[in-house]
Order: C-alpha cells, then sequence, then structure tokens
C-alpha cells in the first residue's frame, strides 16, 4: 500500500495516475465567468482554458464558413499570466475577427510560453460575453500530479 502510494508520487494517494483528467467547469459568480481547469500539464490546462471558452461561444450562434488556422505564441512572466495572456489572446481573436477555436494542438508550454496551432470557424456576429480575462482571482497551482487553475473572465 505504502509502495502503491509513493509511486504515484502522492502521500496517501493509491493510484498510478499520471496526472488529472483534463477537464473544466464554470462557475456560477455574479457579474463574471468563473472558470476552473483541470490537467496534467500546462500545455492540458491552456488547452482545456481554450475550449472552455469555445464551448461557450460555439453553442451561442451560427457558424460561417470553412474553419481557419492560427499560430499562436505568447510570452508571459510566470505560467499564471500565461493563462490570462492567453483567454486575453483568445478575447481579442473573438472580437476583433470573430474566429473562435474549436480544435487546438499546444506544440510548446513551458512557465512562460506558450506555441500553439488552432482551427476555427468564423462568427456570424462577435460574441459579447467577456471584456478580459484578470489576475483577480486567478490561480494556476502545481498539484499532486498535475496542475488546477481558475480564471475569472469579465461578463
Amino acid at each position: 500500500e505504502r509502495a502503491s502510494a509513493l509511486r504515484s508520487g502522492c502521500p496517501g494517494r493509491m493510484t498510478m495516475s499520471f496526472g488529472p483528467r483534463p477537464s473544466f467547469e464554470y462557475l456560477p459568480l455574479a457579474g463574471e465567468l468563473g472558470i476552473r481547469l483541470h490537467a496534467g500539464s500546462i500545455a492540458e490546462i491552456l488547452r482545456q482554458a481554450a475550449l472552455s471558452w469555445s464551448a461557450i461561444l460555439l453553442s451561442e450562434q451560427r457558424q460561417s464558413g470553412p474553419e481557419y488556422l492560427r499560430v499562436i505564441e505568447l510570452e508571459a512572466p510566470d505560467r499564471a499570466g500565461l493563462l490570462v495572456a492567453w483567454m486575453n489572446e483568445l478575447l481579442k481573436l473573438a472580437k476583433r475577427d470573430r474566429w473562435i477555436p474549436s480544435r487546438i494542438e499546444v506544440h510548446e508550454a513551458t512557465e512562460t510560453h506558450l506555441r500553439a496551432t488552432a482551427w476555427g470557424p468564423v462568427l456570424e456576429h462577435a460574441p459579447t460575453l467577456g471584456d478580459a480575462a484578470t489576475r483577480h482571482g486567478l490561480r494556476f497551482d502545481a498539484q499532486c500530479g498535475g496542475f488546477e487553475a481558475e480564471v475569472l473572465l469579465d461578463a
């Protein structure tokens, strides 16, 4: 039993898991949209963040035309800043170009750098949800076997 817990890298945890299953959930907050993310890597947290945002926007309105490819590369001082920069880049692309990623491939993600390729449709109308992701209420923590993050979008 102790050997199993040691193999997992988490005291008291009896599993051979290689990190939490990637997921996201929405947090009901007044005037903001909160998103809680779970994953085994920084790359997967960033991917889940984009998918959580896309799930809302792509369900709200019709898409027009084919999917378009975007290569996105960002730098930030730390992983929490990288999450905010990523969400704000996606918001900017949504508002300016009406483009929303529906598929994301993260090629490189470190504590301070992201390089990803994303494919997505152009929406008929620019989305109205969210002005910016902020550091208010932000957390991006390493946990046993993975990461958990929470980010808020001003509604």
